[in-house]
């Protein structure tokens, strides 16, 4: 039985492309392939340009990403900010100026949430214009007090999930199982996604191996 596919590859995959990378969707199979100047990723006998069965996604040039920048600086709420954002794009319409002055002025995250919500309308529309059943939510919610292991082979326990106090941005908080035990954070988003291992195999960043441990050492 084909599985819905989540919104949340579709999205990563949007966001994630570039001039030498595509992604299509398996109508058969609901999964993603990925090609890299235009090599299937894994050495597998696809025929890619069966349109019936595989569906090009959109890439992020294809919504402007220019507009986006433009919308995000116009509607900024403090005057300065608005006006040094629409000067970084008038100065340089390679969006660079308009990156690194983003980080400057101290509203990255809010910059990335946007582009976040634009993509994820992207996907949306591109879900139900092809007849695409998609999942939302939390079907692999992150398990406070669990032990997940990195698609490198290291072993993590999950302390919990915090929010950034002006973004509102959902944060993993998680203890290194090995070394010295340091403690770490990652966007929720960043520790839930799947990731592209050089083999061409789509895994997990972190899969739960253990749902709790009294011993965090015997998970090792």
């Amino acid at each position: 039985m084909k599985t819905r596919v989540r919104l949340d590859d579709i999205i990563n995959a949007i966001s994630t492309s570039s001039n030498d990378t595509e992604y299509y969707y398996d109508s058969e199979t609901g999964d993603l392939e990925m090609t890299i100047d235009g090599e299937l990723l894994g050495n597998r006998d696809i025929d890619l340009s069966d349109e019936n069965r595989y569906i090009q996604l959109p890439d992020r040039f294809e919504l402007d990403e220019m507009k986006m920048t433009e919308n995000f600086a116009e509607h900024a709420s403090d005057q300065k900010i608005r006006e040094a954002l629409i000067e970084a794009i008038r100065a340089d319409d390679s969006l660079d100026r308009f990156r690194s002055t983003v980080q400057d002025l101290g509203v990255g995250a809010q910059w990335d949430l946007y582009r976040n919500e634009v993509f994820k309308q992207a996907a949306t529309e591109w879900c139900d214009f092809n007849g695409i059943e998609y999942s939302e939510g939390e079907e692999n919610p992150v398990v406070p007090g669990g032990i997940y292991e990195h698609f490198k082979g290291k072993r993590y326990k999950v302390i919990g999930v915090a929010k950034h106090s002006e973004t509102l941005e959902e944060l993993v908080v998680y203890r290194a199982l090995y070394g010295d035990g340091g403690l770490w954070v990652r966007p929720r988003a960043m520790f839930c996604e799947k990731v592209t291992k050089r083999n061409g195999e789509v895994v997990d960043r972190f899969h739960l191996v253990d749902s709790g441990s009294e011993d965090p050492d015997a998970a090792e």
